[in-house]
């Protein structure tokens, strides 16, 4: 996961789904992105095991 240029002018670090995705990943856990209406995105993540 990066940040675009054009992503590079607005506040933020840029880290933050990095590190969800880097979570994910560490617990074998599946990270789903989705479109959230009217706009924005959804994160979700769903641990197979606890």
């Amino acid at each position: 996961m990066v940040r675009l240029d054009a992503a590079r002018n607005s506040d933020g670090s840029g880290l933050g789904l990095a590190l969800v995705r880097a979570v994910a990943d560490r617990h074998n856990a599946r990270l789903q992105l989705a479109q959230e209406t009217p706009r924005g995105l959804r994160a979700t993540i769903e641990f197979t095991e606890l």
